[in-house]
C-alpha cells in the first residue's frame, strides 16, 4: 500500500512521503541496532561481519555499497527479533526499492559510511544496545539530512 501513495496523481514522486520513510527509518534504524546487540544469534553476527567486509571492499562503487547496505539491515533487522519491526522495515525497503536509483547519490553519505557499519556491528558483537542505538542513529542521521538538502533544493527551483 505505501508504494502506492509514494506517486501523485500527476505521476511526480510525494517528496512528503519519501520525507516521512526516511523520518519513520531513522526511528526505527537505532531501536533495531538496539535489540540486535541483546537478541543477534552467532549466524547472524557472523552474516552482519561478512557484509561489512564486503561493504568495506565495494569502496567507490555506491552501487554495490548500497545493495550490500540493504542486506546489512535485513539482517540486522531479523536479529532484533521483533517481528513488527520486520513488518515496518518490508514496508519501508518496499518504498525504497522504488526510489533507490534515484536516492543513491543524496543517500550517499549514509550509504558509503563503511565505518559506522562496523561500529553498529562491533556493539552488536559486544552486546552493547546503547552504542549500537547511537552509532544507527547517526548513520541514519547522515542520510535523512542529504535527503532534507535535497528536497530543499528541488522545492526552491
Amino acid at each position: 500500500f505505501l508504494p502506492k501513495l509514494l506517486f501523485r496523481p500527476d505521476g511526480d514522486v510525494d517528496l512528503d512521503l519519501v520525507r516521512s520513510v526516511l523520518e519513520m527509518r531513522s526511528a526505527l534504524g537505532p531501536d533495531v541496532a538496539r535489540a540486535a546487540a541483546g537478541r543477534r544469534d552467532d549466524a547472524q553476527l557472523a552474516e552482519l561481519r561478512r557484509l561489512c567486509r564486503e561493504h568495506a571492499a565495494a569502496a567507490g562503487d555506491l552501487d554495490a555499497q548500497q545493495r550490500l547496505s540493504i542486506a546489512y539491515w535485513d539482517v540486522l533487522v531479523d536479529a532484533s527479533g521483533n517481528i513488527a519491526y520486520r513488518l515496518a522495515y518490508n514496508s519501508l525497503r518496499h518504498v525504497y526499492e522504488t526510489v533507490r536509483e534515484a536516492v543513491a547519490t543524496v543517500l550517499g553519505d549514509e550509504i558509503s559510511d563503511a565505518a559506522r557499519l562496523a561500529q553498529i556491528t562491533d556493539a552488536v558483537a559486544a552486546g552493547d544496545p546503547t552504542t549500537a542505538a547511537e552509532v544507527a542513529r547517526a548513520l541514519c542521521e547522515r542520510g535523512r539530512r542529504g535527503l532534507e538538502q535535497a528536497l530543499a533544493a528541488v522545492l526552491d527551483d
